[in-house]
């Protein structure tokens, strides 16, 4: 939000036509309905504005959901969106997910298989509880039940992950399995982890099967071990290891199972994450161009999140890595398309990082580093990218 002492002034005129259009075509109330959620969200909605902003958002509801429809917003967004009194978000959302069924492909009748890149609304719902946006809490019967389901979904379609080969007109049968498989890592880590003392007894065995098994259909299971560390007491060793060792691997999709691990960790057990977090500072010290991305963002979320970590090893190889990067960034006549689009992530990824450290040195209250001066000032030229030049401008 905005501070009060910062706060802009919004003419009414343009906040009420705002609400008129909401009344509008389908893509009118859809348009309106998004600019006044980011009024919101800046904090430039009155309280009877928001009021009436959740009146209008619930003016028009689907007949089986009762959801809004005529939206940009996943049905889970609304639980952090303004709605009447009468209504409960989280409840609708409870109901609509313990009475869909899932899409098992060995259950149909037709065998056709539908080609979505793993894209499935049902999905998107579930996952969206973990949002750190909204508040939703699962119960015992429902966590049991959504494990169930996920189980029974696995035990039916994992086959479809055996053969890498297969293929049909449309696409590769095993890239479209393992697409929606990602779901199931993600529910089994983001949902049924943080709610594993929720789970009955048989739950929990058939939960261990699944993990175990992952490996052995072409999928990973670190990311998921790794948020069930403190569970896991005697595999504990083996998981760190399994970490640090991939995140020197070359493989790309090792990398990003490892760090995907490594930022559940730092949320059930950062005490041990240490070894991890200098691996990660000594790829970008050097400047691994394949992943350096994903070393720079989570490096920042450790920064952001878990200073408490940072040993003055990581400062050095980060002073290091950046250093240079400022050079590798540059973008010159000869680059690709793709190196320049590369070169561009990494230095937005890295203007983040390095405004981290600065609030880092400040919060030490020691002077900032030189290199991290670089970068700012690399940043804010009037000719940088936009999406670049924000990141430091209100530091």
């Amino acid at each position: 939000m905005l501070s009060r002492e910062r706060k802009i002034k919004i003419n009414t005129k343009i906040i009420n036509q705002l609400f008129k259009t909401v009344n509008g075509t389908p893509k009118e109330r859809e348009t309106a309905i998004t600019r006044l959620v980011k009024l919101l969200e800046l904090d430039l909605l009155s309280e009877a504005q928001t009021i009436k902003l959740g009146k209008l958002i619930w003016s028009k509801v689907d007949d089986n959901t009762g959801f809004p429809v005529e939206t940009n917003y996943y049905n889970f967004a609304f639980i952090g969106l303004p709605h009447p009194i009468n209504i409960n978000p989280a409840q609708l959302l409870k109901e609509y997910i313990s009475t869909s069924t899932f899409n098992v492909q060995a259950n149909k009748r037709k065998k056709g298989i539908s080609f979505h890149a793993g894209e499935i609304p049902l999905f998107r719902e579930i996952n969206g509880t973990s949002n750190k946006n909204i508040s939703y809490a699962w119960e015992k019967k429902d966590i049991n039940l959504l494990a169930k389901k996920t189980i029974e979904w696995w035990d039916g379609d994992k086959k479809f992950l055996l053969d890498k080969d297969s293929s049909s007109p449309f696409g590769s049968i095993f890239d479209e399995f393992k697409a929606r498989f990602n779901h199931l890592i993600f529910i089994f880590s983001n949902i049924l982890s943080p709610n594993y003392n929720l789970l009955e007894k048989q739950a929990k065995i058939d939960v261990a099967r699944v993990i175990d098994e992952l490996p052995n259909y072409n999928l990973s299971n670190l990311q998921i071990k790794s948020a069930l560390y403190n569970s896991l007491s005697k595999e504990q060793l083996e998981i760190r290891l399994s970490l640090y060792n991939n995140l020197f691997s070359w493989s790309k999709q090792n990398v990003t199972d490892s760090l995907r691990g490594v930022i559940k960790l730092l949320e059930v057990s950062p005490e041990s994450t240490v070894e991890l977090i200098n691996a990660i500072g000594e790829n970008i010290r050097s400047y691994n161009i394949n992943y350096l991305y994903d070393f720079l963002n989570v490096m920042t979320i450790v920064f952001e999140e878990h200073p408490e970590l940072i040993a003055e090893k990581i400062l050095e190889n980060l002073e290091i890595g950046l250093t240079n990067l400022i050079e590798e960034t540059k973008i010159s006549v000869e680059d690709s398309n793709n190196t320049i689009d590369l070169k561009l992530s990494n230095k937005q990824r890295a203007a983040y990082l390095t405004v981290a450290l600065n609030n880092y040195y400040k919060s030490k209250n020691i002077n900032s580093r030189e290199y991290i001066q670089k970068w700012k000032d690399l940043c804010l030229v009037t000719d940088e990218f936009s999406e670049i030049r924000r990141i430091w401008q209100d530091v």
